[in-house]
Formats: C-alpha cells, structure tokens, sequence
C-alpha cells in the first residue's frame, strides 16, 4: 500500500455559538481551525439510497412489465487509483450465478442495482383479480340477521353535472404548511366570494363549475398574518390553473360493472376532498381525520407529555352504491405546557427536585420528546419578545453554555442577567438550540422561558403506558361508539356545507342496515375417546391436550432481581406440575432456580454463558423485568446464538400467578414442544382439508415512521400437517417501509420442501392469506407474489403446479357493525356475536370480499376483518372460503379464543416481530471509561458528540466488547451531522490505540498506526500512516455498515448498505439490507474488496473518532454470527484435499459446499466446476425422499392424509 502522509487542512474561522443577539468574531488561525468551523465546505456524496428490493435469482427472474421511468442517480467519478495489493491467491475460475443464503435473510444480488418488482407472470397467466361468480350474490350459510354499519349513503343522484373541475394550485413560497388554506381563503374572498371550490390543502382545487378566470388561470398576491410571528405580515404568491376535468360517471360505471383497472380514484379522490371542506376550517386535520382540542372535563391525560384528543375519521368509498365511512378518532397530541413542567413530567418529580433528578436517561427521553417540536419561547412580562421556534435538541446547561458575545466567552445564565436583567430561576437545567440547526450561529434559549405550542401533530410511536391509557379510555361500547358518531356528525354537518351544496351531493344521516349472516362454529378435538368441545360465543375451556408434550428438563431463570421472590418461583414449579397433569403433560419438577446476577451493560454476554451451561434443557423459563429490553436480549441470546427454547414471563405475571394465567402458558409451552393442543373435530373439517393442503400466512411489518433506517421484516408461516395446527417459519429482511415480499420465491421452495418431509405428500392446493397489503397495491402484490408461487413450485418440478387461492386480509379500515336485534347483542359491549359475516352491499360491486367478525371482543367494539380474493383457480365457493377462514380463527395455540383473522396470518405476524426483536438489539455500545474529555455519550451509550463546545484536536472512542476470535460481526454507523475538518472516521482497534494521544492534535487517528484500520469521510481507507482510495466520501445522513470476520480476517465497508468494492461494485451493487448477510458476503466479488485482511490474531474492538465540531454518530444496528458446529466439521474435511472428490457423490453435501463454503480453500472451488449443481429435473432431493419413493407414495391408495 502506497504511503500518504496526512496533510493539514487550511484553516478557518472558529465556532463562535450565541444564545440570542451575538458578534462574530475572528480568531487567530491555526493547523484544524476548520474543524471548528460550524458552516463547513459540503462535500459531494454517493448518491442517496434508492427504494431497496430483494428480487428472485436473476436466472429466473421472470419479464418484467415497463415501470414509469425515474430519474436516474449517476455515481460521481471515482479516483482512478490502484487497489491496495492483496496476498497471492490461486486463480479462482468463475462460479455459476446462485443465491446467497444467510441464517436470518435470502438476499438476491442485483447486478446493476435497479428495483425488480414483477408486474406480469412469466408463466402465461393473465394475473388480472378475477370477477364474482355471479354478481349481487353472496354466501348463504349461518343464521340471517340485520346489522347496521358506520357507512353513509351518499347520494350523487342530485349532481347537476358529472364534470367536476380540477385546478392544479402553485403558491411561492409553499411555507408554511399551516398557512395554505388560509392563504386561499384569502385569495378565495378577493376573486370569487360566491362560489365554494374544495382545495386539498396543497395543490389541488376542486370545482363543480368553471371559476371566473380569464384564459382558465389567474395569479394574484395576498396578504396574510402569522400568528406563530407576532401577526407578522407575509406575502404569497398564489397561481390557481386548469388542469382537467374529471368525470363522475366513471364512479357509476364502476359500480355496475367493476374494472380491472381498480376503481376511478381521480373521481374518488374529488368527491373525498369535497366532503372533507366542511371540516377542514373548523378542525386540525391528520390525513383523513379530524381533532378538536378537549376542555375542561374532557382532557385525559395520557402520561409522558401527552394527552388524548377526540376526532373523527371520514373517507368516501364505493360499495354496491357510493358511501361515506365515518368512525370514531382518538390521537395523542403534546400538552401545551412550559418546558420546565414537562422535564419534571418525564423525570417523575416536581419541579424544585428537577435538578437533582435529572439523569442521563431521563435527558435523553426528554430530548426525543422535545426534537422536533415547536416551542413559544418568550422573556417575562415582555409580550414582544415572543418568538416560536422549532426544536433541534437540548444542550448544555444554562451555566455552562458558552458562547462568543463582543469579544469574549459568555454564559447563556450571564448573558440573560447581563444583558436582558434576567436571573435564570433553573440555571442548573439544559439549554434548547433552536432554529435552523445548520445556523453558522446557534440559538441556545433557557428551557423556563419556553412553551410547547398547542396542536401540534406527531408522528412518533406512544410508549407502552401512553398505548395502554389511551386504550382504556377510547375502548367502549357498541352503543357508546355508534352515539359518538352521531355526535360527529352533527358537529361536522355535511348537508349545511357550502361546498358540499354546490357540489349536489346529499350524505344520508342515519347508518346503513345490511344483511348478515351468523356461522356456526366449528367442534374442537382435544383428547381422543372424549366428546369434542363447541365454542360459546367464541370462547371454550381447554380440556386435555390432543397431543401432550413432554418437559423432563427445565429451568427458571430468575431476570427480575429482587423483585421476584423465591417462594414465587417454587410455587410457580409446583403449579406447572398440577397444571401440566391436568392438561395431559407429563412435567417433572424444574432442574433448579437460578436468579442471575449481571451488570445491565453486559446481559447479553451472561446470557449467554448462561444458556451454554445449561444448553440441552428442554426449556428455560426466563422472569424479565415489565418494561427494558430484557426480552428482546433473552431471545437473540438464546435462540440465535446458543439454541435454547425459551418461555418468559413478565415480573408483575409471575407475582400474581394463578392456575388460570398457568394454563395459558402451558398452551404455549405444549405447542413450542412439538405438542397439538386441539384441532377441528373430522366432521366440521372443510372439505379443502381432507386433502394434502398447504395454508400458509404472510405478513411484512414495517418500523415506525420516526424509524427511516430500520428494515422491514417479512414473514411467512405454512402448515405441515392434516390438521392445520403446526407451521413452518420462514422471514426476511428487506427494504424499509417496502411491502412486496422480494424473496417469495426462495421462501415457497423451502416451504414446500418442508411440507413434503413432514407429510410425504406435495400439497395439492395453496391457501395463501396475505396481510397488510393496501388496495392500492393489490395489483402489485398480485402479480408479483403469485408469480413466485408458481416459480417455486415449477423450480422443483416442472409440471407440478398446484391450485391456489389468494387472498388478502386487511384490519386496518374503519368499518364496525353494530347489531339491531337484542337477541344478537354478545357480551357487556353489546357487539355483534363471533362469525358474523357480511359480503354484500358495502363489499366490492364485481369482486369477492367480505367482513367476518370471528372474535369476541374483550373491550370495545369488535373490528371486522375484511378479506378480499385475489385469485382462485380452485373454484372455492363463497361458503366455503368464508367457513374455512371462520374455522381456521379457532385454530391459534396461545389462547382459547377465536382470535380476530386466521391463525396462520397470526404467527406469520408475530413471527415478524419475533425477526424485529432480532434486529433492534444491540450487541454493544460504546464505552464511557474508553474515550476522552471531548466525546459526550448519550442513549445508552449508542450516540457519540464529539466535541460539544469546541475542537482542538481528535476524539476517539471505543466500543465496550471486543470481538471474539472465530466469529463475525455486522455494525451499522448513522452520521447524524455535516462531515468536514481533518477527519471523521469509523473502523476498529486494538486497546493499544491511545484515546489521548491526539487529544489537541488534528489528525486521522484510526490508521495512524499498526493498530487500529478506519474508513474516512473522504472515501479513503488509513492503516499504519497510509491511506488508499476506497470507496465514495460519506455526510450528514450516510450509513456506513462495517463487516469484520475474525476467522478469515477481514474487513469490508458498506456505504448507505452498497457494498464499498473499487473494482467489484459493478458485480455485486445492492446486497439488499446486508445487516445480517453474513453468508451473503462469501463470495468472489466480496473477497476482492475487502478493506483490509490478515485480522485474525488480534483482539479488537469498534472504534470512531472525529476532530469536527460537534459532530455525532449514531450506532443503529450490531449482530454477530458465531461459528457452527458445521463450519468447523468443514474446515476438518477441506484439508484433505483426496477426500474432496469422493464428497461430490453425496448430492446434499455437494451442494452445501458449492453454495456456501466454496471460498475456504483453493481446492474446492477448483472443484466447483465440476459439481453439477444446477440440474433441471425433479429438485426434491433435499427432502431425503427419492423420486422412486415419490411415486411409491403417490400411488399408495391406502395413504391416508
């Protein structure tokens, strides 16, 4: 590697930080005054990271479908540099394309990196939804009723005209936001007071007539008034033009006749916004619901900062005739309070114990509440001053915050005495910087002077108390509910509306009654030679297990401290053991009770070690604290790392233990031990089951929407056995907020294998139930995912194409029904009994879908599960998919209770949590005693601030855990601020690195020496005084993901999760979320651009460091993959190199060592040429079933499924 000695950056001006009002001041320049510099020279990034997609092995990707074309990124020309030389290695001859397989994610490599969404099969199927059998019909088992729902008819009948006029709206400048509909009230009452147009809030005006404009545009100034800036005066622009028309006889048509196309939304979308205009003005509006502030007795507070506003949700959609969807709202809104109260709200203490009580902990809750949110900031008795700000995040003290002021170093506590005769009341308690954060001079305010402002929307997710109140004040009645509504209509008023008026339209006030029907439910089997059991209103005593498990060893692992009691937990042995006979169980009495002492910091690592000695257990019963991540760490550390089957138990459960909540969890015990807790009894089993079937659920979950760098998880569970109790996992990682399932295709392969071991049989029929999926994107998940069906099932033989139904499962929607019969009231809520169905009038006017209440609600008004099907080459008839949906409801292990969608949606969704769980915990943090004066740590050591006040030289820190020989390890880094100064760098180290040493030198620490290795913001890469090019420069706002395998060792750079190769990045471009693909990263390409190598023998440990001002990073993700029992059998046969041909004859292992361990040794990759591994025939053969007993079982009359 060619030697590059650092050079100095030129100097610049220093920081210079003012509370309010300040001078700027020059200093004298000296060797890293840039890095003080708060307005940095921007440095050009890698372009930013496009929507990630996981997609099918490019040999069988199927045709793809032209997609509207997008603007296309260009990467900046890289430095046209040599790669750093690399030890010698035996030429290695090119491998087929084949899919990189990783232990929690498939990932498929995309050689020039653009989105693969598959919009027509490849396989001849014209995937378009198909019609009802017959229009206007229905199913017809169950008792009839009559059920009212929260639809409105909405009459179109009196609409003088279809054509509604659209106008596309510019107003400069477009902020902000909250002013726009009074900027076009304004501009309204100045060019056509007597007319009443719907204007979205944004850029679109709707009109049920031409506007008075000459040539169809006209543009005029206004004047409006801020209330936010002391009634400041500003003024718009506004520029209103004539798009189109749109025409609502295509809402007619659509009803008649349905479309292919999914229905007009244009037309939809005018008349949604035309309704929305009668309260739009009177209400703060969030998407498509409404919220008015509480007063006097109807405030709730909901705790933590936050209190519950009452609303109301409204949406017009087409059923067999137009309505209007109409629904009760509850949202939590910041509680308009000073600052200071709200410190002492968080911090659980009143306001003169704030000081003392403030910790890190609760500074950081404090924080994340505060950023982003406006505060009126404003001096006492000096109504002038008022100013409202925006938050960016707290500071230092008042006492301890300097800033230049005139000259010299002031206080923000000295400047308000000094210069505004303030004396700060809290002098002790964070500053807020506020304003624009890229300000070259920050504004730093005292937090008693500010106060949040009233109705703000938030986006970020309620923690579990303020989920928990809001629940138990927004959970009532039927009755209660429906009354809400009706008051919300008469509050909004639609038929008073001007707008509504001159549109013609006419919302009727009274809900729309329904025809429904109730379906029976189906008997349940528990022990044989018993009678069956039939629910009761959706619920039933559990009897002894079908098939009891055995738990002859097992521990109870004590987390709680303390604060679980010993007798507790003897107590709670002795009641698994009664519980256990009476359920069919045979239990012995529990090993031992450990109570597990640990430093919080490394609870993963005891853990562990924990779960190594009693690694072979049946069971570990772990007691984790209510709140903390104690759970998510017990799960990763057992069954990702160790191998232990685990059941844990909140604190709070284990204290008020009883045979009732025993039962419950031995339900779950006994299912996670291989055990059948009931199944349909053989007469009520539909007719689809008595012939090998696959029923399989689907789910993709998405972070919330404060969560930008977090992927989404996708899950798929599918049965394995004649009475649809067991299920197979499967999940992925993908792209954040990204709903198609990319590796479909890989997971159905598995799947069916699985199937086919369990069963001997190949399913015959697939029932897919898919979740989360929007109407808007039917189309898409259509196309794609039962294309990836029907390759998965084609990939493993090529006639073998079994009948599939899809259908798509939604609960998230507005509808609720609501009973007209006392004799159908079920419960204290007074719902609709369990099974009630409805598929007619408020269901889609050509298509089949329908509602099913399958649950008995415990609080509130039961949510009916809408399902719509997609597809269906089976010829199921309504009945039968509604009573198979019913029944499968009744089939969930954890609880004898119908649940409210069918049991395998419901483990696809929790599976996918369980995958969440995975990837949210952090191995590590940073390490407060490894670091110097300049870096300030903060949540739970996982963010870094260098330098908070000033730089004068580089700060490091290092990571708490060091990296254990024989394993790999996966990080990601969030630069949360502007890169720019000598250097910011991000790498690993060795505990010789001094931290201080460069305390007031600016310099590139990580690669300063022989023992640490970095990768700088300017797309170099330092190692012992030398740099190299090696991948593009990083800013504000990159990911940086960093690979170290300490085996082979190693270690590679992912920028913004693009795999950082000088020479190799055209081969391997997108290595979609590479968080966890540490198979993945096995390969040619990979090796070829690595950073650095020859790591193994050092113990080393995550390193930044930075001489910026102010500058901080966030670790977001770490995970670690430890060596198998596999690895290491294999690193025993590859160093016989004359046993290596003799192991290509057993096809399972040849295969293994092609796809994934081909890299170890030259030897076998020369072998990899040889290997057939890609044979076209029947590709059951991992299923350790010959094609001879294949056909030996399919024509066993006698086989009985």
């Amino acid at each position: 590697m060619g030697k590059k000695k650092g050079k100095k950056q030129p100097d610049k001006k220093p920081d210079e930080q003012v509370a309010q009002k300040s001078q700027a001041t020059t200093s004298q320049q000296h060797p890293g005054a840039d890095d003080r510099a708060k307005e940095p020279e921007k440095v050009e990034l890698l372009p930013s990271r496009s929507k990630l997609s996981i997609t099918p092995d490019p040999a069988t990707r199927p045709q793809q479908q032209q997609q509207t074309p997008r603007p296309q990124q260009q990467q900046p020309p890289r430095p046209q540099q040599q790669q750093p030389p690399r030890p010698q290695q035996q030429p290695q001859p090119p491998r087929p394309q084949q899919q990189q397989v990783s232990t929690l994610i498939h990932h498929g490599v995309e050689g020039n990196g653009t989105e693969k969404i598959v919009t027509k099969g490849s396989l001849g199927l014209s995937l378009t939804i198909p019609p009802r059998k017959s229009l206007l019909s229905a199913g017809t088992k169950g008792r009839k009723t009559i059920v009212e729902t929260n639809h409105l008819f909405l009459d179109l009948s009196k609409v003088s005209k279809n054509d509604i006029y659209h106008y596309d709206v510019a107003i400069d400048p477009d902020k902000p936001k909250r002013l726009m509909r009074m900027i076009m009230k304004t501009f309204k009452q100045a060019h056509y007071p007597n007319r009443y147009p719907a204007f979205d809030g944004r850029k679109n005006l709707y009109s049920s007539g031409p506007l008075p404009f000459p040539n169809d545009e006209l543009s005029d100034s206004v004047d409006v008034f801020d209330d936010e800036r002391n009634n400041m005066k500003k003024t718009y622009k506004v520029t209103v033009k004539f798009a189109h028309l749109i025409n609502l006889a295509t809402l007619k048509e659509y009803m008649k006749t349905g479309s292919s196309q999914g229905p007009p939304q244009e037309a939809i979308q005018a008349v949604d916004i035309a309704l929305r205009e009668a309260a739009a003005d009177k209400f703060i509006q969030v998407g498509r619901s409404f919220f008015t502030a509480p007063t006097g007795g109807r405030i709730i507070s909901l705790g933590d900062g936050l209190e519950m506003w009452y609303g109301f949700f409204q949406s017009a959609i087409l059923g067999w005739k137009p309505f209007i969807n109409i629904d009760v709202a509850h949202k939590g809104f910041p509680v308009a309070q000073n600052v200071v109260s709200l410190m002492a709200e968080l911090c659980k203490c009143n306001q003169q114990d704030l000081t003392r009580n403030l910790r890190p902990y609760n500074q950081e809750d404090i924080n994340k509440y505060l950023k982003g949110l406006k505060v009126d900031y404003v001096l006492p008795n000096q109504p002038s001053s008022k100013r409202c700000y925006r938050v960016n995040k707290l500071v230092g003290t008042a006492n301890k915050t300097t800033f230049s002021f005139d000259g010299r170093t002031i206080t923000v506590a000295e400047y308000f005495l000094k210069e505004k005769r303030l004396k700060l009341e809290y002098p002790d308690l964070p500053c807020l910087h506020v304003g624009s954060p890229n300000r070259e001079n920050p504004i730093y305010v005292p937090a008693e002077y500010c106060t949040i402002v009233k109705s703000q929307v938030i986006i970020k997710k309620m923690n579990e108390t303020q989920t928990a109140n809001m629940v138990k004040v927004a959970a009532t009645s039927a009755e209660d509910r429906k009354r809400k509504i009706m008051e919300a209509l008469k509050l909004v008023n639609f038929n008073a509306s001007p707008t509504v008026r001159e549109f013609g339209f006419s919302i009727s006030d009274q809900f729309t009654k329904v025809d429904a029907r109730i379906l029976n439910p189906p008997a349940l089997t528990y022990k044989e030679n018993k009678p069956p059991i039939t629910p009761f209103k959706g619920v039933w005593r559990a009897s002894e297990f079908l098939t009891g498990s055995e738990l002859k060893d097992w521990v109870v692992l004590n987390l709680n401290g303390r604060y679980t009691r010993d007798d507790d937990l003897r107590n709670f042995g002795t009641e698994v053991q009664r519980m256990g006979k009476t359920l069919g169980m045979n239990i012995s009495p529990p090993r031992n009770h450990v109570s597990l002492q640990f430093n919080p910091r490394d609870l993963t690592k005891s853990l562990e070690e924990f779960f190594n000695q009693v690694k072979g257990v049946n069971l570990v019963v772990c007691v984790i604290p209510d709140r903390g991540e104690t759970y998510s760490k017990v799960k990763q550390a057992a069954e990702l790392k160790v191998g232990v089957l685990t059941q844990c138990i909140r604190g709070r459960t284990m204290s008020r233990m009883n045979p009732a909540t025993v039962g419950n969890i031995l339900l779950k015990v006994n299912s996670k031990l291989n055990g059948i807790n009931h199944t349909l009894h053989i007469d009520y089993r539909p007719q689809c089951l008595k012939r090998p079937v696959m029923i399989v659920g689907a789910d993709v979950t998405h972070p919330s929407p404060d969560q930008t760098d977090i992927p989404s998880v996708a899950a798929v569970c599918a049965s394995h056995d004649p009475k649809a109790f067991k299920y197979n996992i499967q999940y992925r990682l993908q792209g954040p907020r990204e709903e198609i399932i990319g590796d479909l295709k890989n997971i159905m392969v598995d799947q069916l294998k699985f199937f086919f071991i369990a069963t001997k049989h190949k399913p015959e029929r697939i029932i897919f139930y898919r979740d989360g999926v929007s109407e808007g994107q039917f189309t898409a998940v259509l196309n794609s995912e039962l294309t990836a069906i029907r390759q998965a099932c084609q990939s493993l033989e090529q006639d073998y194409k079994p009948s599939i139904t899809f259908l798509v499962v939604q609960k998230r929607h507005h509808t609720r029904f609501f009973p007209t019969r006392r004799e159908d009231e079920d419960g204290k809520n007074k719902n609709v009994p369990p099974g009630t169905v409805v598929d007619t009038t408020i269901t889609h006017p050509t298509e089949m879908d329908f509602y099913l209440v399958s649950h008995a609600s415990i609080q509130g008004v039961s949510r009916p599960t809408k399902y719509r099907r997609l597809w269906d080459d089976s010829n199921m008839s309504e009945d039968e998919l509604e009573e198979l949906t019913y029944f499968l409801c009744h089939m969930f292990s954890r609880c004898t209770r119908a649940v409210s969608y069918p049991t395998p949606t419901y483990y696809a969704h929790l599976a996918a949590y369980r995958a969440r769980v995975y990837i949210e915990v952090h191995e590590w943090a940073w390490d407060s005693s490894q670091t110097n004066p300049a870096v300030v740590l903060k949540d739970e050591n996982r963010e870094v601030l260098f330098h908070p006040v000033q730089s004068s030289g580089t700060a490091a820190v290092r990571g708490c855990t060091p990296f254990t020989p024989g394993s790999e390890y996966y990080w990601e880094i969030k630069v949360l601020t502007p890169a720019y100064g000598t250097d910011l760098m991000i790498g690993v180290g060795t505990e010789k690195v001094d931290l201080l040493k460069s305390e007031f030198v600016f310099c590139s620490l990580l690669g300063l020496d022989q023992e640490s290795w970095g990768y700088s913001y300017k797309g170099l890469i330092h190692h012992d005084s030398s740099s190299q090019v090696y991948g593009g420069p990083f800013s504000q706002g990159s990911i940086i993901g960093v690979h170290l395998d300490m085996w082979r060792g190693t270690l590679a750079f992912y920028l913004n999760r693009i795999f950082l190769a000088q020479k190799y990045t055209a081969k391997l471009r997108r290595f979609v979320e590479p968080v966890v693909a540490l198979e993945a990263m096995r390969s040619s390409c990979y090796a070829q651009g690595v950073a650095y190598n020859s790591l193994q023998c050092r113990k080393l440990y995550p390193m930044v460091c930075s001489t910026a001002c102010q500058s901080s990073m966030r670790l977001t993700y770490s995970y670690s993959s430890r060596s198998s029992l596999q690895l290491h059998c294999l690193r025993l046969i590859v160093s016989d190199k004359h046993r290596l041909q003799r192991l290509y004859k057993i096809p399972g292992l040849r295969a293994q060592l092609n796809q994934a361990y081909w890299w170890l040794t030259p030897e076998l990759n020369q072998l990899h040429n040889v290997a057939n591994v890609c044979e076209n025939r029947i590709n059951w053969e991992n299923s350790d079933t010959s094609d001879e007993s294949l056909k030996l079982i399919e024509e066993d009359e006698d086989d009985v499924w």
